[in-house]
């Protein structure tokens, strides 16, 4: 999703868009790390009460299809009024993307257990990926090997789409007992053995809203896809 501010260096400030709720720590830094040069120069980014301010000359906005009609960037008080945000202005959004925009949505969180025995799948030939279908008994959807480069080893997986709706309603600790049971049932006995287990539901983020990825309903693209290589604000 890309979203511009035209800017003319010789007469004009550079525009600054407001976020609220502030943007993640992660967000922040990528931003202040941008290359020289780069089409996306943010030039300055920093943290106010309650929100984050970046100046740019353009900006792309990598955020999920389905929370940007619920962005409302504004202008500084200290920008010139001649330079508008047009991200999601009625007059570069057409209403047809918008609807398209609206009707992508996602659901989901993840469980995240540090094993305590190190990566034992990998000594027994597994690669740690574990793809499951709909069931009363398993929570996750998919699970992947998250060893980091240090070696530290960990697991991840995804509780998603019709599972997602079936456990959120129920203790944290039963969807851990769970968890760790479908991968005893899958890896081994070795996985009831753990260090740190974590669990975080993507739908509480404000930039997020769900996860791991946005899903289209039939016909969205057969009737709504031009909205998707046409650009806007520019």
């Amino acid at each position: 999703m890309i979203s511009t501010l035209e800017h003319n260096k010789s007469s004009t400030p550079l525009a600054k868009i407001e976020y609220q709720p502030a943007l993640p720590s992660q967000r922040r830094f990528l931003m202040q790390n941008m290359p020289v040069g780069h089409m996306i120069k943010f030039l300055i980014t920093y943290q106010t009460a309650g929100s984050t301010i970046c100046s740019a000359y353009t900006v792309l906005q990598m955020l999920p299809p389905s929370i940007h009609p619920s962005i409302h960037p504004s202008i500084h008080p200290s920008i010139h009024p001649s330079i508008h945000p047009s991200i999601l202005h009625p007059s570069i959004h057409p209403s047809i993307h918008l609807d398209l925009l609206d009707r992508q949505r996602k659901n989901g969180e993840n469980a995240h257990p540090t094993p305590d025995l190190g990566a034992f799948w990998k000594e027994k030939g597994f690669s740690g990926e574990i793809v499951a279908g709909l069931s009363s008994d398993s929570p996750f959807s998919v699970t992947f090997d998250a060893t980091t480069p240090r070696g530290n080893a960990a697991l991840v997986g995804f509780i998603a789409g019709h599972q997602a709706s079936l456990w959120s309603s129920k203790e944290s600790a039963e969807r851990r007992k769970a968890v760790l049971s479908s991968l005893v049932k899958y890896l081994g006995p070795e996985a009831a053995s753990f260090i740190h287990y974590e669990e975080k539901d993507w739908a509480e983020e404000d930039y997020s809203w769900g996860g791991p990825v946005n899903v289209m309903a039939p016909g969205l693209l057969t009737y709504y896809h031009p909205s998707l290589r046409k650009p806007f604000g520019r």
